[in-house]
């Protein structure tokens, strides 16, 4: 279906059910398979993986991680009775990349970014952040990325 479709990005979505398709080591060897065949085809592969316990407690993601050039991970951020999404870059081989959370969003104009936002209690996201913004002299400043 690939050498007739000639896709130019696959998604699989999400790998973290195909645990259940056979031991790990199975899973990781066809997963290893998969993409070592989609990336001599130069398909860029974007892979999902649900998670209820974050990359270091999913042991299958922990091995696939060797596979991907770049690992994102969007992350719950519970703080100040609100549960937003925070988003940062894991790895990414062999180019630059910023080391800080972002707040992610999913809105009714689209997907948003925020800048990152520092004030007194950390990274404040949501209801916080528009707090800590509105406070008369705020302390709060901008990081700059790491590269």
């Amino acid at each position: 279906m690939v050498d007739d479709f000639k896709p130019s990005v696959a998604i699989l979505d999400p790998i973290s059910s195909l645990a259940s398709a056979g031991t790990t080591a199975d899973v990781y060897a066809a997963l290893m398979r998969l993409i070592d065949f989609l990336k001599n085809r130069r398909i860029t592969c974007m892979c999902t993986s649900l998670s209820t316990e974050g990359i270091d407690g999913d042991r299958a993601a922990v091995g696939v991680s060797s596979l991907m050039d770049t690992w994102i991970l969007v992350k719950d951020l519970e703080s100040t009775g609100e549960r937003n999404r925070g988003l940062y870059v894991l790895k990414s081989r062999g180019m630059a990349h910023s080391n800080q959370i972002h707040e992610f969003r999913l809105t009714s104009s689209g997907v948003q970014l925020r800048d990152v936002y520092l004030g007194p209690p950390g990274v404040p996201t949501g209801a916080a952040r528009a707090a800590h913004k509105s406070m008369p002299r705020q302390t709060g400043r901008r990081r700059r990325t790491v590269t």
